[in-house]
């Protein structure tokens, strides 16, 4: 058996790493994701679950009300409730 030898040429080797280096920068760019990423935000607890719309602040939460097999919602705006909320300390 013949011995097999090899030659690195160094532009070569760096075009190599280079060009491989731009193919998996221009992969791991995902632009296709959805503008409203980390929009909302949820939590619950013993009050019950709260939804929350980060960017506009409407929410909905559970009104601990349960119909059969059914959840009731309430919806709101974060801003007037919490003017309301403001109005009502202020008395």
């Amino acid at each position: 058996m013949g011995k097999i030898t090899a030659k690195f040429d160094i532009k070569s080797v760096i075009i190599g790493f280079l060009g491989a280096a731009l193919l998996i920068t221009s992969l791991s760019f995902n632009s296709s994701a959805p503008e409203d990423t980390g929009k909302f935000q949820v939590t619950s607890g013993e009050g019950g679950i709260i939804i929350l719309d980060t960017q506009t602040g409407d929410y909905i939460m559970d009104s601990k009300v349960n119909y059969v097999g059914k959840m009731q919602w309430i919806k709101g705006d974060f801003k007037e409730s919490y003017k309301e909320g403001i109005n009502k300390t202020k008395k």
